[in-house]
């Protein structure tokens, strides 16, 4: 009996005991000789099969990263005892900001679960630790489920593809790029990177001095809109030596929500499909043919307006691994095209009935002038496309005679020509 019903009052003692009702009860049990012994009765414990055994099942929200300042801190709490669950705390903190929630809501049957909203919150930008743990569970028989924690970050950057990112800076700060160090100890950095022609600037995990095994640290992309691309692909290039039989790994994910969750696993690269080389030492690349060149097709996400991607590493303490030349394409991977710096490429060239493609490779987004010229110089066709970076346009010159004419691309930093043979 845990509730006393005084039919003689009519205030809010009438179903609780009172303060002295309770001192009467201890000092009888703690004192009376044929009532001590209630302590140690077995009506105190529960049978072997009823037992209470709650758990943290997940944190709904936030997400790994969010774009909005507001959040809703969520929780799923679900019952794995035999014994139904009705009361009970639930203790969170943001960064060591520590509060309380109080739940006595519907009584929590065995399997239930219950989606509990513990607070809602205003974030700044910033990297964050949510902590959330379960307490005063009479008997729980298994506490490794009663607590669950994540880092998170709020960002707010945005961007739009095409977009190269070559980490030509002091810090990530500096970039639209952010790092989430779930252990608070080594995460991605930019390092000066000796190779020939000179030092170049990368992103680097030091996994060769990271002793915390299967720790991840996050790279992620600012908020990226897809929504004008009806293909998309991406490039990037890694440095890493093998070392021995440690078992590091990188992981490629992606999100749709702008972060919130990263459940789309695109590329998972072992360290044999990492490695240019193998080395026990400490690792750093000296030259370009120790980085590798790789690419991912994208165009499943082409139309979607928050993409993020995740550069994730998995920590198994082998060696370095380096990261550089980021690149996204409003065009597949099959049909990427590679060109000079500052130029173009005309294909097919010959062209049949004028209809040819235009694959830039400029040094930044930026407006790019075409100017067509028949072999008399005569003015046939001019066009502008803005944000050129890495795009591959269609021309047609359709209607135009069989003949050599010659197209002129003006970007803000350079001036190409080159000929295309229009045949029929």
């Amino acid at each position: 009996m845990y509730e006393n019903f005084l039919y003689y009052t009519n205030d809010i003692g009438m179903n609780s005991f009172t303060n002295l009702q309770v001192e009467r009860m201890l000092t009888v049990i703690d004192n009376a000789p044929r009532r001590k012994s209630l302590y140690n009765a077995k009506g105190t414990t529960y049978p072997n099969d009823l037992f209470f055994d709650l758990a943290v099942n997940s944190i709904i929200s936030p997400g790994k990263v969010e774009c909005g300042q507001e959040q809703v801190l969520a929780v799923e709490i679900k019952n794995n005892g035999t014994v139904p669950a009705k009361h009970f705390d639930i203790i969170y903190a943001i960064n060591n900001n520590v509060k309380s929630y109080r739940y006595d809501g519907d009584t929590l049957k065995t399997a239930q679960v219950a989606q509990l909203v513990l607070e809602e919150v205003n974030l700044l930008p910033g990297n964050y630790k949510l902590s959330i743990n379960l307490d005063n569970i009479p008997n729980d028989i298994r506490s490794s489920n009663d607590s669950k924690t994540l880092v998170f970050a709020v960002d707010q950057q945005s961007d739009f593809i095409p977009l190269r990112e070559q980490f030509e800076h002091f810090s990530l700060n500096a970039t639209k790029w952010i790092s989430i160090n779930e252990d608070n100890k080594v995460g991605w950095e930019l390092v000066e990177t000796p190779e020939s022609g000179g030092q170049e600037t990368a992103a680097w995990m030091n996994m060769y001095n990271y002793e915390d095994e299967k720790q991840q640290d996050w790279l992620i992309s600012p908020s990226l809109d897809f929504s004008t691309a009806t293909e998309a692909s991406l490039t990037f290039k890694t440095s890493y030596a093998k070392n021995a039989s440690f078992n590091d790994q990188l992981r490629i994910l992606a999100s749709s929500n702008c972060g919130a969750d990263f459940n789309e696993v695109i590329a998972v690269y072992s360290p044999s499909e990492l490695a240019s080389a193998t080395s026990t030492d400490f690792w750093e690349p000296g030259k370009q043919s120790e980085w590798t060149r790789r690419t991912i097709d994208l165009s499943k996400y082409a139309g979607e307006p928050e993409m993020r991607l995740a550069f994730v590493t998995v920590n198994e303490f082998g060696n370095n691994l380096y990261l550089d030349d980021i690149e996204f394409y409003t065009t597949s991977s099959q049909n990427l095209v590679s060109t000079a710096k500052n130029s173009f490429t005309i294909y097919p060239n010959p062209s049949n009935g004028g209809q040819f493609k235009l694959a830039f490779n400029t040094s930044g987004r930026q407006l790019v002038e075409i100017l067509i010229y028949d072999r008399v110089g005569k003015l046939v066709s001019q066009s502008y496309f803005p944000n050129t970076l890495n795009q591959t346009y269609d021309y047609d010159l359709f209607g135009l005679r069989a003949g050599i004419y010659i197209v002129v691309a003006k970007g803000e930093d350079f001036v190409r020509s080159k000929k295309v043979m229009i045949v029929h």
